[in-house]
């Protein structure tokens, strides 16, 4: 049987590609640095091991045929106190991963990149494809671009198959509902409590993406025989603003709050809608579910007692 292992597999991400991985067929090893959840889905292993631990990854990476590096120390928000030297000491860790495995013999590495920071300020209008110059405007961009260097050299170094995966505002059950985590989970946490929500300007429109979907697409990349280019969008190629997803959460929750808008910060792209041709050809069709599908099964399996109250 072959074997994966998923850094950060107890995250949001990776929970749902473990959960797929193992229902694929693979052992899966989920590598998380906090304790794991009592929920383990049949076929995965939890490891509680930092990533970074060079000595201790060796041994937990040496059966493995196939990498997922989903780990990471920021999210685009928090990203910003990173400083030029925690961008570099994170990518220094990403790196000492990637030659790790490529040392041990893994075959295929896929690392989570983010199509929604990596190309920075976009012109609105057009779809982002992969050929886009990459000029993040926020420390996680630039943070992401630079990994994306790193395997790239190794893997070249290295034969190792491997691809960095861009995806857009993924969204779906089991996300962190904090700030910084997402305009989903925050909409509905507010409007279960009776809060009013705040946007950052009505102009920000985003590729959101069901997570389901995109855990599809990591596994594909893991396990599909052509060759692979560098990186891929993982996207729909459909922009929708806050706004648009905020009326559906209402309509679903049947809960009625008042919205504020904010300034946009710097760090965020007004526009960010990913061109998913090149992934598909690649990977086959991924991006099944339409967006006010995959936010009422979010609503039903998270707020179950809120949710089809839509008339």
């Amino acid at each position: 049987m072959a074997v994966a292992a998923v850094v950060g597999g107890c995250g949001f991400l990776g929970r749902h590609i473990s959960d797929k991985l193992a229902q694929t067929g693979f052992e899966v090893l989920s590598i998380h640095r906090s304790e794991p959840h009592s929920d383990v889905p049949p076929g995965v292993t939890c490891v509680s091991q930092d990533y970074r631990d060079v000595t201790a990854m060796r041994e937990v990476l040496r059966p493995a045929d196939a990498l997922f590096h989903l780990g990471s120390q920021s999210v685009p928000r928090t990203s910003v106190s990173l400083g030029v030297a925690g961008i570099l000491t994170e990518v220094e860790a990403n790196s000492l991963l990637f030659d790790l495995a490529a040392g041990v013999g893994v075959e295929t590495v896929v690392f989570a990149s983010s199509g929604g920071s990596v190309y920075g300020d976009c012109t609105p209008g057009r779809l982002i494809g992969e050929d886009h110059s990459t000029r993040p405007i926020s420390p996680h961009g630039l943070l992401k671009i630079m990994t994306e260097l790193v395997l790239s050299h190794v893997s070249q170094r290295s034969g190792q198959r491997a691809v960095s995966l861009r995806p857009g505002n993924v969204y779906g059950p089991g996300q962190r509902q904090q700030p910084g985590f997402g305009v989903v989970p925050t909409f509905m946490s507010n409007l279960a409590a009776g809060r009013p929500s705040e946007i950052w300007g009505p102009e920000v429109v985003r590729d959101y993406i069901y997570i389901e979907d995109v855990a599809e697409a990591f596994v594909r990349a893991g396990t599909v025989s052509r060759d692979l280019p560098e990186a891929l969008n993982i996207g729909t190629g459909v922009g929708h603003t806050a706004i648009e997803i905020y009326g559906i959460l209402q309509g679903r929750m049947g809960t009625s709050m008042p919205i504020g808008v904010v300034p946009r910060p710097e760090s965020d792209p007004r526009w960010s809608v990913l061109d998913p041709v090149r992934s598909t050809e690649v990977l086959g069709e991924y991006a099944v579910t339409p967006l006010a599908s995959g936010l009422r099964r979010t609503v039903d399996l998270m707020y179950p007692s809120h949710s089809g109250k839509e008339s």
